[in-house]
């Protein structure tokens, strides 16, 4: 293979930076995606583990790192305003690693489609040769800067997310974090007659990666949600159940299908009661159940994949150095030659990956009523464009704020008083001014 590149993280060790919350799965996986797909030599820095053994902020010895290591990538995973908390960097430190030591760095963003996070980001921008952006390809869409914001699918550690070809002994499952709305869902499925198996969340029942994985490859079905508040999303679920051998039954949205063909990959669900309809008979519908669940594994193992995933992101940040003047071309080629990404049936070429938005052309829902998959179709390009969206987002901040007021208002009477004397007064007024101001910087993003 000659020689590998070699990358180092910087992200936190344990979840939100909270030793009592445990190893964090979703940073832990990012660099054991790599490590387990071999093509590059990796590291690891923790701000966090830093600072709790050495009372300090880990700047300084970050920069030492590099100095020592001098890997060919930096791979930063940052969710707070750059110096605000002990394991956050500075811009400083970002910007001595990215222009001062010349090293190529990316910023891996989970969820990208929150504001916050899209103003941080914003911050570290001059810093970073590119973001990687999962969950929402929609969200990436929005902010409009194709060579600097990249949709890509979540990867997954290929030493614990495989199909072993074990018995499925759980009828099915839940993993991840207990969310009321989802529980209901385990509630309603029980009350049904279903056998539910629910489990994990970081923050409560925290359990290895491992016994995580462990759950999908026992499982006839996975239930999964595609929701994060009014936001449409693909959480990394959809992967693990998939590369497991499990059939994904997920919460219809459009982002899952934009990546997995309902009703052929995976099974979408529109509501309690079909989801209760759909676990049945896909439950005494063995076949059909398992050419699901192997079609959404192939897609998986192919499209999907850890390995495919760090070639593109490799080579992409590689070739960013190697259009710099002071670096050894010869040397970065030779590190990036095992990274070329052959284009299989169906996937997006790999030179234009990120570079045009994902697509939900209506074949791909044939399968579902054609009212669903128009209302999908919509939503998505709703979704995509951020006067839209922005609009969609006021007016729904809005009704939950006349939600509010009405709940505690207790008559329908008294409710339109308190309404009334808030549309007269400076409080709304002000809250209409905020919402024009966020829809005015919105634009401005989509004008860039």
């Amino acid at each position: 293979m000659g020689i590998k590149p070699s990358v180092l993280f910087v992200l936190d060790k344990w979840c939100a930076g909270n030793p009592d919350f445990g190893i964090s799965e979703w940073e832990s996986n990012l660099w054991g995606s790599l490590e387990s797909s071999g093509l590059a030599t990796c590291q690891t820095f923790h701000c966090d583990e830093y600072y709790y053994l050495y009372q300090q902020a880990g700047d300084d010895a970050l920069v030492r790192k590099c100095l020592d290591y001098k890997p060919d990538m930096v791979c930063l995973v940052i969710y707070r305003i750059p110096g605000s908390d002990f394991n956050v960097l500075t811009l400083r430190t970002l910007e001595i690693i990215r222009h001062q030591l010349n090293i190529p760095t990316i910023a891996i963003w989970g969820d990208i489609y929150f504001p916050e996070h899209v103003e941080i980001s914003k911050m570290v921008l001059p810093f970073v040769d590119f973001n990687v952006c999962t969950a929402s390809s929609a969200a990436v869409s929005r902010i409009a800067q194709p060579r600097k914001y990249t949709y890509f699918w979540a990867p997954k550690d290929s030493r614990y997310f495989y199909d072993p070809g074990i018995e499925r002994d759980i009828p099915l499952s839940y993993v991840g974090s207990p969310k009321p709305e989802r529980l209901a869902r385990i509630d309603f499925l029980r009350k049904n007659g279903i056998d539910t198996y629910q489990s994990g969340g970081e923050r409560q029942e925290h359990i290895s990666t491992k016994q995580y994985a462990q759950i999908f490859m026992r499982s006839k079905i996975a239930l999964s949600a595609s929701r994060s508040g009014h936001q449409h999303v693909t959480n990394a679920r959809a992967f693990e159940a998939t590369l497991c051998g499990a059939m994904l039954l997920e919460e219809e949205g459009f982002e899952t299908a934009k990546l997995f063909t309902p009703f052929v990959d995976y099974v979408p669900y529109s509501s309690h009661r079909d989801l209760v309809e759909k676990a049945k008979y896909y439950l005494t519908h063995d076949d059909e159940r398992q050419e699901i669940a192997n079609r959404g594994c192939k897609k998986a193992q192919e499209h999907y994949s850890a390995n495919r995933f760090w070639k593109l992101v490799l080579n992409r940040a590689m070739k960013s150095t190697n259009s710099e003047q002071d670096c050894d071309k010869d040397a970065i080629e030779r590190k990036i030659q095992h990274l070329n990404v052959p284009t299989s049936k169906g996937n997006v070429p790999a030179n234009e990956w990120g570079t045009l938005p994902l697509g939900l052309p209506a074949i791909r829902l044939s399968k579902l009523p054609l009212r669903r998959s128009l209302k999908l179709r919509i939503l998505n390009r709703a979704y995509s464009n951020v006067t839209i969206y922005t609009t969609i987002s006021d007016f729904q901040r809005i009704l939950a704020q006349f939600w509010t007021i009405y709940s505690h208002s207790h008559s329908a009477k008294r409710f339109v008083r308190t309404v009334r004397r808030l549309v007269k007064g400076k409080e709304f007024k002000g809250t209409l001014a905020h919402n024009r101001t966020h829809f005015e910087d919105h634009s401005e993003i989509n004008n860039k």
